[in-house]
């Protein structure tokens, strides 16, 4: 019998991304509202206007003026005829691979190797504050995937570089070890709904690319749904309502940004990227909370040296 190891490979890596990949027709159908609200790009949007997320990569031009670089994702440009344009990176062609990672130096992680980091992290937060037992700690602690592509660090529901699926309970991602945590001590829906949506205010992500932007945040949207359906109380596995998707897509919306990592702008743009302060209940540019944060660190610099300087004389 004839056999093509490379032919076969590819065959079982189409198969695993049809399983994982979010249909964005589906979306439409569902609720063109929660489409939109994937697309939104939440630093330009105005009470008079929406705005959304751009392209932000050549890789689509081909198709036409409207899948230009600096122009917007709309609903209409992925769905209907174009329902299949936004595919997961393993669906993308080897050539298209190789263009982004040379353009963009877009790599992405084995879930082993997200896994171990993840750990690594929480391992280190719990030591630095002694924290046993309290697990809602831990589900507002605040985390952020920097050029987070399809967001691998953030919900693992498949491996990155293989678009194999991942059972829930063997999800690594930052949001996942969250949600297990969740799924494990809330007993009712509105425990539950409560430290869900603690979990996704205190989980962000930013990137470049448009469509991985759209393929993030619907890795987040659906990763909801999969924990949803997985807890105590829902024993008839019911998928949460439109109403409830959108609420969480929401958040995703604001967590999940788009922006120059350099310069904390929309890309090619001046325009100063914004995310949500949830605590403060308004939006906040990200270079104010860059720069706040290196002022802290500056201050407690020189609040060592001091210290070090002084207990130096006194040694003398």
């Amino acid at each position: 019998m004839w056999y093509n190891e490379n032919v076969s490979n590819k065959i079982q890596s189409v198969n695993s991304t049809e399983k994982v990949d979010v249909k964005e027709n589906r979306l439409l159908k569902l609720d063109p509202e929660l489409l939109n609200l994937l697309l939104i790009d939440r630093t330009r949007t105005t009470n008079k206007k929406s705005h959304y997320i751009l392209w932000a990569t050549e890789g689509y031009q081909e198709l036409g003026a409207k899948y230009k670089s600096n122009k917007e994702i709309t609903a209409d440009l992925v769905t209907g005829e174009h329902g299949e344009v936004i595919k997961p990176r393993t669906a993308k062609t080897k050539e298209e691979q190789k263009a982004r990672t040379k353009g963009k130096a877009e790599v992405f992680t084995p879930s082993h190797i997200v896994n171990d980091m993840n750990k690594l992290v929480e391992d280190n937060w719990k030591k630095s504050h002694k924290i046993t037992s309290e697990w809602q700690d831990f589900v507002k602690l605040t985390e952020l995937e920097i050029t987070c592509g399809e967001a691998p660090f953030i919900c693992s529901r498949y491996d990155a570089t293989t678009s194999k699926p991942i059972a829930l309970t063997r999800r690594v991602g930052f949001l996942d070890r969250k949600m297990q945590q969740i799924n494990k001590h809330c007993d009712t829906e509105k425990e539950w709904l409560e430290w869900a949506k603690i979990a996704y205010q205190n989980s962000y992500g930013y990137e470049w690319q448009g469509d991985n932007i759209l393929l993030a945040r619907e890795n987040l949207l659906y990763t909801f749904i999969d924990y949803y359906k997985a807890t105590k109380w829902n024993t008839k596995k019911s998928e949460p309502n439109v109403e409830l998707q959108e609420e969480i897509a929401e958040i995703i919306s604001w967590n999940i940004w788009q922006m120059d990592g350099l310069k904390y702008t929309i890309p090619e743009t001046k325009i100063n990227a914004k995310i949500y302060d949830w605590e403060e209940d308004k939006p906040v540019e990200y270079k104010q909370i860059v720069d706040e944060a290196i002022e802290v660190s500056e201050q407690k610099r020189q609040a060592e040296e001091i210290k070090n300087d002084q207990d130096a004389i006194w040694n003398l």
